[in-house]
């Protein structure tokens, strides 16, 4: 049985519960809009970290993943190993994961789209050091081998053998808006 005395309580007890899950759901708004891109980037770049070589850094600094959509939005990437910098402003990645009929060539001429479009802006890539060729090469000389061991160690034999991500992704659209490359040490 409803009273006035539970009735008057219930509603002055209104603006306050009201105003409370307002001010809630707009700081769950808030972060969704704004966060969630920037803490997914972090979270991905902690879990990459402990698959990446001893020597090299990942970073992420936002990351949106569409599954249905099949993009993926990222901005401010950089990752750097011992030889090299590799640093992206944003950019995006779109895998067109419906379409049957697909680009099968890298003929420009054929209609059919790519199934995986790779757009970035910003790129900076910065090579200063080979070291692992370096010591390959090392190796070639002091052993003496013949130039024909010295290709197949260089370039191996699997290189040529397509790997299951040619097979589904048999042609790649790159677009590259504005990019630099620097090969060697500025010093």
């Amino acid at each position: 049985e409803l009273t006035t005395s539970n009735h008057m309580s219930w509603v002055d007890d209104f603006p306050f519960a009201f105003i409370g899950s307002t001010i809630f759901f707009g700081i769950i708004v808030i972060y969704f809009i704004f966060y969630s891109s920037n803490v997914l980037g972090f979270i991905f770049t902690k879990i990459l970290g402990f698959f990446i070589p001893k020597y090299s850094y990942l970073k992420f600094g936002s990351l949106n993943i569409s599954i249905l959509g099949g993009r993926i939005l990222f901005k401010d990437v950089v990752f750097a190993t011992e030889n090299m910098c590799l640093r992206a402003i944003d950019g995006s990645i779109k895998i067109i994961w419906w379409r049957e009929q697909v680009r099968e060539t890298l003929d420009r001429k054929a209609n059919k789209p790519c199934r995986m479009k790779i757009q970035m802006s910003g790129v900076e890539v910065m090579l200063f050091n080979n070291t692992g060729k370096y010591d390959q090469l090392n190796e070639i000389i002091l052993n003496g081998d013949a130039i024909g061991n010295v290709i197949e160690k260089l370039i191996p034999v699997s290189a040529y053998q397509k790997s299951p991500f040619e097979k589904l992704f048999p042609a790649i659209s790159f677009l590259l808006k504005q990019g630099c490359i620097y090969i060697g040490s500025p010093y």
